[in-house]
């Protein structure tokens, strides 16, 4: 495949952290492209934390998918960056059972915080511990639901909402714990930004004053999306 110069190749002599949460074709495989060539002028840390979370970014909430199909997925995923770092020393593949056990504390504090949502009004503004999670939760919502006012919710819905809440949560916690004890990343790439897990996740990034990529792809497998600005921001793609 013949690449034309863009951001990607622009970006040299940086800590990168490559964080995914999906296990859908095309995103899966583009996180590894994006991994794999970003290491030819950076080093680069791979870490996917699909199975950590109820709802992973775009895959089936069946519980079979995700304990069969999903689990498969992030495994060749893994063995993939496991292989390219054999061979490239700059390449890390991070074990997110490190950093398990520490989210617990954040996580259920802020199961503690859940309120009703009566609004997507309200779900988009709601905030736990100063981080507005709620809009990457509504993002999420009416994705799936693929309506834009899903409220008043039913008993299926209301239990959806909720995995989507927890998801939230533990990604929030990861990417806290995760930039507090590791000072050296001064890059982020997540897929598209405005999902739940990555919304939470982005949020601590900022904090730290990371630069923060953005990728995704359609099923044009000879292209992808990766820009410091969200797809959908296309008063930036006009510039």
């Amino acid at each position: 495949m013949e690449y034309i110069e863009s951001t990607i190749d622009c970006i040299k002599e940086r800590n990168i952290l490559i964080v995914s949460f999906t296990g859908m074709t095309p995103h899966l495989e583009t996180s590894l492209e994006v991994c794999r060539r970003l290491a030819d002028k950076n080093n680069v840390s791979y870490l996917h934390l699909g199975n950590y979370v109820s709802r992973p970014t775009l895959f089936s909430s069946n519980i079979i998918k995700r304990s069969t199909q999903l689990r498969i997925r992030i495994k060749r995923a893994e063995n993939y960056i496991k292989r390219h770092s054999e061979s490239k020393s700059n390449i890390v593949l991070l074990d997110p059972k490190r950093f398990k056990n520490k989210i617990k504390k954040i996580v259920n504090a802020g199961l503690k915080a859940r309120k009703e949502i009566s609004s997507i009004e309200e779900l988009k503004e709601f905030t736990f511990i100063g981080y507005n999670i709620g809009i990457g939760i509504a993002s999420s919502f009416i994705s799936e639901q693929k309506d834009p006012d899903p409220f008043p919710l039913s008993f299926k819905k209301k239990n959806e909402l909720k995995q989507l809440f927890h998801s939230s949560l533990i990604s929030l916690a990861f990417a806290k714990i995760i930039l507090d004890e590791n000072h050296k990343f001064d890059s982020l790439v997540i897929l598209n930004g405005r999902f739940h897990c990555e919304n939470a996740f982005k949020q601590i990034a900022y904090e730290k004053n990371l630069e923060i990529y953005f990728h995704e792809r359609s099923f044009d497998f000879k292209r992808f999306f990766f820009e410091k600005y969200m797809p959908h921001d296309f008063s930036k793609r006009k510039e």
